[in-house]
């Protein structure tokens, strides 16, 4: 049935000539973990799951690669028809959206995007591993996990009307469970509140502060659970958007971007193949590696939106969320693929551990100053003859 359900799924992509690889994987897993420790701890879990993965590559007029993926807890064979089709109509109006070299001013992140972009560079600095102690101290910038928020405890990461909660408890989100992997009790746990860092996410592997697990050990290692973020200065998306257009006005700026949907670096490993532009500016020392910008906008004063493709964001940084410009009461509850990116080579590091699912609960977020731009690097050629599928 999964076989030929794949099969009937990926046909859709056989109406867009111009999309010259694509492919759905349906995957089912039943996990049993049975858990039994010298403390008396015991535990039993199942967990059934059915996803599938769709992708596609094209190319735009000038070569550059037009490439996305999207997952999904499979429903019923009509929804999966529809966002299929949905995705396709997307791949096919970025074929054709324009492209701008460099942008640095105002950007709004869509809750989707605001997700992506707080997980891949926030989340990942809340992950708390102990020191690695080498005797070579050149060994230890090579094998060390360290993350940016070691040393950061009471200070401010966030706006002071902000907080942060990782609660694995929460129903009906991706990352709930009842009991880790090391069979510590899930619990709600404030990671930031008014804006303060108070704690990070750590297992029985203490950090320095603590005497207690965050219940955070996960199939992969330390992870976050559910994510939920808050602000007590939240206001309407309207008002977002006003705001953008404010900035623009104030700064004499032609227009702001509102940016609707980031990849996930986990796409790399799910897909089997695809074209990719190496980047190779814009990442300073402290900067983090952002997955790129899939979907976006340019809007003018007027309020006129036009579709760009093809964005890197340049420089980023954790501080950059310590002044956020504005956060929406709009919300968008998603489940996210997670890899810990500090997690020693020693141990097989993120590429032999398998990625997992974390939930997020997620308002828009307004920053002032972002930079993005083209990736930069070699464009493929186009295709001098048909693709054969549709010659």
């Amino acid at each position: 049935r999964a076989q030929s359900l794949a099969k009937q799924l990926s046909s859709l992509f056989r109406k867009a000539a111009v999309i010259d690889y694509s492919g759905v994987r349906v995957l089912s897993t039943h996990t049993i973990t049975r858990f039994v420790s010298s403390e008396g701890t015991e535990f039993w879990r199942a967990v059934p799951e059915t996803t599938i993965t769709w992708y596609a590559d094209a190319q735009a007029s000038d070569g550059i690669p037009i490439t996305a993926i999207e997952n999904a807890v499979f429903t019923t064979p009509e929804e999966m028809t529809t966002r299929i089709n949905a995705f396709i109509e997307r791949i096919l109006k970025l074929r054709s959206a324009q492209t701008i070299q460099r942008y640095a001013g105002p950007v709004l992140f869509a809750p989707a995007a605001a997700a992506e972009l707080f997980s891949q560079a926030f989340a990942t600095s809340l992950i708390g591993i102990p020191r690695l102690v080498v005797d070579d101290q050149r060994f230890e910038a090579i094998f060390g996990s360290a993350g940016p928020f070691n040393d950061k405890i009471s200070t401010r990461v966030l706006p002071s009307h902000m907080r942060v909660t990782n609660d694995p408890t929460r129903p009906n989100m991706a990352g709930s469970y009842k009991v880790d992997e090391e069979g510590v009790t899930a619990k709600p746990t404030v990671l930031v509140q008014g804006g303060i860092l108070k704690r990070l996410l750590n297992t029985r592997a203490l950090v320095p502060g603590v005497t207690d697990s965050t219940a955070s050990r996960r199939p992969n290692g330390i992870s976050p659970a559910n994510l939920i973020v808050e602000s007590t200065k939240a206001v309407p998306m309207t008002d977002l958007r006003r705001d953008l257009l404010q900035f623009v006005k104030d700064r004499n700026l032609e227009y702001g971007i509102i940016v609707r949907k980031i990849a996930n670096p986990s796409d790399s490993f799910a897909r089997p193949r695809s074209r990719n532009i190496i980047m190779t500016s814009g990442m300073g020392q402290q900067s983090i590696p952002i997955a790129p910008v899939i979907e976006a906008v340019r809007v003018f004063p007027d309020g006129r939106e036009e579709l760009i493709r093809n964005l890197e964001i340049s420089g980023f940084t954790t501080a950059a969320f310590r002044d956020l410009s504005g956060v929406s009461t709009d919300k968008a509850t998603l489940a996210l693929p997670f890899r810990n990116p500090r997690i020693s080579p020693l141990t097989g590091g993120p590429i032999l551990l398998s990625r997992v699912l974390i939930g997020m609960e997620m308002p828009a977020l307004l920053l002032e100053d972002v930079t993005l731009q083209l990736p930069a690097g070699e464009i493929p050629k186009l295709p001098i003859v048909p693709h054969p599928s549709f010659a």
